[in-house]
């Protein structure tokens, strides 16, 4: 007779043939479970204390990645692969208003990428430019502009 493993197991990736012994019983049939390996996920901290189908582990992502929700359940495939899940940077955006200067963004504005701050003429030393960073937090570092000080005349 022939077995098929159901989904999820395997028969060394294909059918089974049993036969039927003189003792009148068939001969042994194995089907174990699909092995997903380690659950290793970039970016993340990822748990699966057993990799066989069908167990689960938990990914959450690191400081500064996200994904929908900070943690989530990963269920092993019968495929014999983890459900895919990303941690992505956080991005704190193009939209960020300083006063009396600029911004100027490169590329990306994902964590720890930079920005360009260019200050106003008259405000800290005639246009110097500073650098800021995306935080963990999907927010710019801080940054200021303030005006230049003459000092009082003596």
């Amino acid at each position: 007779a022939t077995i098929t493993c159901s989904s999820g197991y395997t028969a060394n990736g294909a059918t089974q043939i049993i036969t039927c012994q003189a003792t009148a019983t068939w001969s042994s049939v194995s089907c174990p479970a699909v092995d997903c390996m380690a659950l290793v996920v970039a970016n993340a901290v990822s748990v699966a204390p057993n990799t066989r189908y069908p167990s689960v582990g938990v990914v959450t992502c690191n400081l500064g990645y996200t994904a929908k929700g900070v943690s989530r359940n990963v269920s092993c495939l019968p495929s014999g692969k983890w459900e895919n899940f990303t941690c992505s940077p956080v991005d704190c955006g193009r939209s960020l208003t300083v006063a009396q200067g600029t911004a100027t963004f490169g590329s990306s504005t994902t964590f720890q990428q930079t920005a360009t701050i260019t200050c106003s003429s008259g405000y800290t030393a005639n246009g110097a430019t500073q650098i800021i960073t995306c935080q963990a937090t999907a927010t710019w570092s801080s940054v200021s502009c303030p005006a230049v000080d003459c000092m009082a005349l003596v």
